[in-house]
């Protein structure tokens, strides 16, 4: 029985443990809007920029968990890490995801 405990105890502190982990990895992410008022531009100069429409910039900026063809993401990605002068990829950005080619999500 106290070996029973002695688990559970451990499992709980083993989950807690990765919740935090998860936590804080997602903490050092950032939205495509946080990331466009760093660079300082409004949401029509990323879409003038990044060659996409106002509306998917407003979308991306909006989304949670919302998926994109890889085109739309690598072309606002690009131009927010010229403007921030760092590499941003879509590891570091929260909220939105790349569709794979055959319409599945990643």
């Amino acid at each position: 029985m106290t070996q029973d405990i002695s688990m559970s105890m451990i499992d709980v502190s083993a989950v807690s443990h990765l919740k935090e982990r998860y936590d804080m990895s997602n903490q050092n992410k950032l939205t495509i809007k946080q990331l466009r008022l760093k660079a300082g531009i409004t949401a029509f100069d990323l879409a003038a920029k990044s060659d996409v429409s106002l509306s998917t910039i407003t979308r991306m900026e909006r989304a949670k968990d919302r998926k994109f063809s890889q085109l739309t993401v690598n072309k606002v990605l690009n131009t927010l890490s010229q403007l921030l002068k760092r590499d941003i990829t879509i590891d570091d950005v929260s909220g939105i995801g790349v569709l794979e080619e055959e319409g599945k999500s990643k």
